[in-house]
């Protein structure tokens, strides 16, 4: 499992979890980052992913925009997770965008919320909404509460849910 810096220098790195079929990768891209991965789940039992991370404490937000993903058609979904340990089946927090399965290019986006609240559990969804690609997201914690968001604009905000 490859681990190591995403960019030089910010605190971030990236390893695979679970397992994946080839090694991922990440890079600084256009002032943004691009992930490739091989992994095929993050929302069942155990996930298979490529994942960049940056360890933390206590509250914080994270916002980002997605542009695209590069398979729609697979249902190929990016954005922020929230986890307690690198193990496949760890509790975490998701929200993330992209493709739902069996949706066409251009169709089918949408942003969703979730939690696995005990190691090895399914995720359960909290919540989910169609929405349209570029699409900003943001993910906050306060103590043990986390909030989701999306926004078309990344100025005015919509709350997804809490857990």
């Amino acid at each position: 499992m490859p681990d190591g810096p995403v960019l030089p220098g910010s605190g971030w790195r990236s390893a695979d979890i679970g397992s994946v079929a080839e090694a991922g990768r990440a890079e600084g891209h256009d002032g943004g980052l691009r992930v490739l991965t091989s992994g095929t789940n993050l929302l069942g039992r155990e996930d298979s992913l490529h994942f960049v991370y940056r360890e933390f404490d206590g509250s914080g937000q994270w916002m980002g925009r997605v542009l695209d993903t590069e398979s729609r058609l697979t249902g190929t979904k990016v954005g922020f997770v929230i986890r307690e340990q690198l193990s496949s089946g760890a509790r975490q927090v998701v929200l993330l965008a992209g493709g739902a399965e069996g949706g066409e290019s251009g169709d089918g986006d949408a942003v969703f919320f979730g939690v696995r609240g005990a190691p090895g559990y399914s995720m359960g969804l909290v919540a989910e909404r169609p929405v349209r690609l570029p699409r900003w997201i943001k993910l906050a914690r306060s103590g043990s509460q986390f909030s989701a968001f999306t926004s078309g604009d990344g100025r005015k905000w919509t709350l997804l849910g809490r857990v």
